[in-house]
């Protein structure tokens, strides 16, 4: 409110103070604007005080302390460089607020004043944000960015709401009105597209800074809350062009209209429009900075889920920050001021020597006591045990942990100090574990057919019996072959009256029940003592896919009959269902934990019917 306000009074009014006859015709306006806009500086910084002292409240409550206990610590010293410059802009907008009062004018010094020292306190406020707390200067930097110019934009917004445009609506001089918002609308505009583009780079870098896992910021609160900023903040920028495309064309053409007309062209509607519109945006602009007091005193999206991070996989899988060189990974952290330097060698899998250091801010290996690591593999979600590393000196630890699996790996430091009643110092490190390519190996067997001519299709895996069972395809050759996966041999099965064996299944008592679907049998075989029992298909169809549930009821499909078939084995009867027409069914499969059956339709047979269409049109087009 104070920065924008000063900021929007500096910038506006300076092509107007060059108009001679406007500037003179708007002096009195322009006191009252002045006194207005010092009432919304003077509410801002009442505000402020109030919410300095909640918030070092909010802190000590934080920490299950009092508020000396809250001021002792890093965010309490800066919070008292806060309330200091805060009750400075508090004495320095009364003081102002009470000279206008005496009838004194609003000088571009005490404006300039008040925008310094609001300045200074959003300083403060990117002190004790997100970005501080990562530990990079550059993250503290751009959030300052970031906050300066939104609130250039949305403490314009106020300024124009709830300090110009009640005055210009009581303004009797039309021409001048006009005149007056044909100037601001679009000198604001500049105002609001320069700082809109700094927050469009701003916002973005500094949310990968804070949390560059897309899937967790979207589930998390954070996430939820910050859609709602962009969203108002959406609202705001149409509002804004709205108002610089249609209120200020239409303002420049009564204008125009009322020089023609010598003052009596009407003007109301512009008025209604331009004073109802700029509250609308104001009261957005509340909303969205209520969003924002949520971000910032929050927490981010990995320290709401301290857990479910693990197990969120990354959307944007960036590069770790730490390096890797001749094989060894490092990476620094920042905790509370300290340091904590972690490095991993040989960086890939198998055994990893960690080596975690304690450093304070000159740079002296802090007193732990103790150290563990909590390594956890986050594109699987699985969680090792904690490792307790071993003390090497003072603030240097060592362990060894085993990597079997590659991708991402987070691991998290927990360190405790030997100092009483000091805080722990946590945090974590994220990196891509790969395999070194002589660590990769491939290995193929083969297990020739007995028979050359064979044609084994769909095998099916035998665990009780450690046997693979396939049927052969080739015309006349009725058998089944089992591959012993101990003796590594195959043996001949041969039934009688079968043509081919296609699809198979194994019930639950280790039953073969097979296809064949040349002379359309359904056979159930047992491998043990060589039965055979056969069943008629009532289908003339292709039968294209065979399955089992979990009450051991067989099912195929019809590939070119769009009918599903399902047999009874205590009955040993079938049952026809019909399927929508075109469905071409070409595949059928039992869900294990439902035990419901999908069919796939046959898209592709669709294609070439499509195929074969266009060639044949092809072949007509050019007889």
């Amino acid at each position: 409110m104070v920065v924008g306000a000063a900021s929007a009074t500096l910038w506006l009014w300076k092509p107007v103070s060059r108009i001679s006859w406007l500037n003179a015709s708007t002096a009195t306006s322009r006191t009252l604007i002045d006194k207005r806009m010092i009432k919304l500086a003077l509410i801002g910084s009442i505000l402020l005080v109030a919410s300095d002292f909640g918030m070092v409240v909010a802190e000590a409550f934080a920490i299950g302390g009092g508020l000396g206990d809250a001021l002792s610590t890093k965010f309490g010293n800066m919070m008292i460089v806060r309330i200091i410059i805060s009750a400075g802009l508090l004495a320095v907008s009364a003081a102002v607020y009470l000279d206008t009062r005496k009838g004194k004018q609003v000088t571009k010094y005490s404006t300039w004043v008040l925008f310094g020292m609001g300045v200074g306190t959003l300083l403060t406020t990117s002190l004790v944000g997100h970005g501080t707390a990562t530990g990079y200067v550059y993250a503290t930097l751009i959030d300052f960015i970031h906050n300066v110019v939104a609130s250039l934009w949305i403490g314009g917004i106020f300024y124009l709401a709830f300090a110009v445009s009640p005055v210009l609506k009581q303004l009797s001089n039309k021409e001048a009105y006009l005149s007056l918002i044909s100037i601001i609308i679009p000198r604001f505009s500049i105002l609001v597209v320069a700082s809109l583009g700094v927050v469009a780079i701003t916002g973005p870098f500094l949310l990968y800074i804070l949390e560059n896992n897309l899937s967790l910021t979207l589930v998390s609160t954070y996430g939820k809350i910050l859609i709602i900023k962009l969203l108002l903040a959406a609202a705001m920028l149409s509002i804004g062009a709205y108002t610089q495309l249609v209120i200020h064309k239409k303002a420049s053409n009564l204008l125009r209209t009322l020089v023609k007309t010598n003052g009596t062209s009407t003007i109301s509607p512009v008025e209604s429009l331009s004073f109802n519109i700029t509250k609308i945006e104001a009261i957005i602009g509340m909303a969205l900075l209520a969003s924002v007091a949520v971000l910032t005193n929050s927490g981010t999206p990995g320290n709401e889920f301290p857990i479910q991070q693990d197990a969120i996989p990354n959307v944007f899988a960036m590069a770790p920050l730490g390096n890797v060189d001749n094989n060894v990974f490092t990476d620094t952290k920042t905790v509370d001021g300290n340091k904590v330097m972690m490095t991993l060698s040989p960086f890939g899998l198998g055994i990893d020597n960690f080596t975690v250091t304690f450093l304070d801010p000159s740079m002296k290996q802090l007193d732990m006591k103790s150290v563990e690591l909590v390594p956890t593999q986050t594109d699987k979600g699985i969680s090792l045990q904690n490792v307790e590393m071993q003390k090497i000196s003072n603030g240097s630890f060592t362990a060894n942990v085993p990597f079997s699996i590659g991708g991402n790996w987070e691991i998290g430091v927990n360190g405790f100090q030997s100092q009483a009643n000091s805080i722990e110092l946590a945090t974590t490190y994220d990196f891509y574990l790969k395999p070194a390519l002589n660590q990769l190996s491939f290995n193929l067997t083969e297990y020739h057919m007995p028979q050359n001519a064979s044609l084994p299709l769909y095998p099916v895996y035998d665990k009780n019996r450690e046997i693979v069972w396939v049927g052969d395809s080739a015309i006349g050759s009725g058998r089944i072959f089992g591959f012993d996966l101990t003796s590594h041999k195959y043996t001949e099965h041969k039934l009688s009256g079968v043509n081919i064996v296609t699809w198979m299944v194994l019930d639950s008592d280790g039953m073969i029940w097979y296809v064949d679907p040349i002379t359309k049998i359904l056979g159930h075989y047992n491998p043990d003592d060589n039965s055979d029992k056969q069943y008629k298909i009532p289908n003339s169809g292709i039968i294209s896919g065979m399955t089992l549930d979990k009450t051991s009821q067989i099912w195929l499909i019809v590939a070119n009959g769009d009918q599903l078939l399902k047999f009874n084995p205590q009955a040993g009867s079938f049952t026809t269902i019909s399927l929508p027409s075109g469905s071409e069914p070409l595949g059928i499969t039992t869900a294990a934990d439902s035990g419901k059956i999908w069919i796939a339709e046959g898209a592709v047979v669709r294609l070439q019917k499509l195929i074969l269409l266009m060639v044949m049109s092809y072949s007509m087009i050019r007889t």
